[in-house]
């Protein structure tokens, strides 16, 4: 498809490329079947794409798989395309925003792999990438374009200037290939920015849990959020939610337990050490006090444990207790006996409608008693209404 291809399929529907959606549409059809092919679509797959544009590579990559789902926040280009049928019929075309749409739920459809490819909106590559990563269990890979200099800090080291939260997420979760660059005369109108072609792979022995992602870069996000700051004033400024009450003392006794120097910046550790920092701050087994210890005030999750036990059938709910997901073994002494502990354990509370609320104990590690862990939580209103004279004379 060449340019002037490209402007008269535009012309006809009155359309003009969009700056306030990143569009710059991908015009080489060569281009676009050798991005499809160091993408590894192959038949059989099923392939999301985000932003179908003129639907260059759109076509490339149906030529490949078995089935394309396209999506695209342009209303004016999803009707002109539909209007032109200029989609293949193994092409399903969606009017939708990929900030919005329910991407789990299109991979969750496919009956093959899936893949996710993407000549990515430049405006909105952040808040996207940071959305796959959180698909990793659904997505064999996902490779998209992107702004050079965005690409450059997801492949950079630590200590370098480009180095920062995302790297560290990406570091922990997929590894990241640079697979080519594409010069500006392949795109519609030109960039004034050159672009990489990047292939994410999701690691085949993963570093944490999926619902620890979120923990991790509640971390993370603090320990970048002030740069000429040391990593100990970027947390206590950042604030973490779910450690009320950490102070300066206890935090500096975390990062010596993890040989991490308490005058480092944030951007000087590397995603694995981000990831024990998180540990040790949150109360996994491993990191966690033996019981009857104490640092600077805080609690050991046997003792918080001991607490919430109390707290819960005063109140006259039902106690279940979960552990779960091998992470390191350790044991937690409770009055109601030795609790095994596999990297995570929970309290389950229950209500007598059947409402059940999860509390994850090791979370609470850092807190100074159970009341103030559970004034920081949210908690289903039943629930809080069971427990407030507990939490009142606690």
């Amino acid at each position: 498809m060449s340019r002037t291809d490209v402007r008269g399929f535009l012309d006809r529907h009155a359309l003009l490329a969009r700056k306030d959606l990143g569009q710059n549409f991908l015009i080489d059809d060569r281009v676009a079947e050798r991005l499809t092919q160091l993408a590894g679509v192959e038949a059989g797959d099923f392939v999301i794409e985000v932003g179908t544009g003129t639907g260059v590579l759109t076509r490339a990559l149906a030529a490949r798989a078995e089935r394309v789902v396209t999506l695209d926040v342009d209303a004016g280009l999803v009707r002109a395309l539909r209007a032109e049928e200029a989609l293949p019929g193994n092409v399903e075309l969606r009017h939708e925003d990929v900030l919005s749409a329910d991407l789990a739920a299109i991979a969750r459809s496919a009956t093959g792999p899936v893949r996710l490819v993407s000549n990515l909106p430049y405006s909105i590559s952040g808040p996207v990438l940071r959305r796959l990563l959180d698909l990793r269990e659904l997505l064999v890979d996902w490779s998209v374009m992107l702004q050079r200099e965005v690409a450059e800090r997801l492949l950079a080291t630590p200590g370098t200037k480009t180095y920062g939260s995302l790297t560290v997420l990406h570091g922990l979760t997929v590894r990241a290939q640079r697979l080519t660059e594409v010069q500006s005369g392949c795109f519609f109108p030109e960039p004034q920015v050159r672009s990489i072609f990047l292939r994410f792979v999701p690691l085949a022995e993963p570093l944490l849990a999926p619902e620890e992602l979120r923990t991790v870069e509640r971390v993370v996000r603090a320990g970048f959020g002030n740069r000429r700051k040391t990593l100990v004033n970027s947390l206590l400024r950042g604030g973490l939610p779910g450690l009320p009450g950490l102070s300066g003392d206890a935090l500096r006794a975390v990062l010596a337990d993890l040989g991490i120097d308490a005058r480092a910046r944030g951007e000087t550790l590397t995603p694995k050490q981000f990831l024990d920092l998180t540990h040790g701050l949150f109360g996994t087994a491993q990191n966690a006090l033996a019981p009857g210890e104490r640092a600077g005030g805080l609690m050991h999750p046997g003792e918080l444990l001991d607490q919430l036990l109390d707290l819960a059938r005063a109140a006259g709910l039902e106690v279940r207790q979960v552990a779960a997901r091998a992470a390191g073994e350790g044991d937690v002494a409770v009055r109601s006996g030795t609790c095994r502990v596999k990297g995570r354990l929970w309290v389950m509370l229950v209500a007598s409608d059947g409402l059940e609320e999860r509390i994850d104990v090791l979370s609470g590690a850092l807190a100074t008693h159970a009341r103030s862990f559970l004034e920081e939580r949210y908690l289903p209103p039943a629930i809080r209404e069971r427990l407030g004279p507990g939490l009142e004379g606690a």
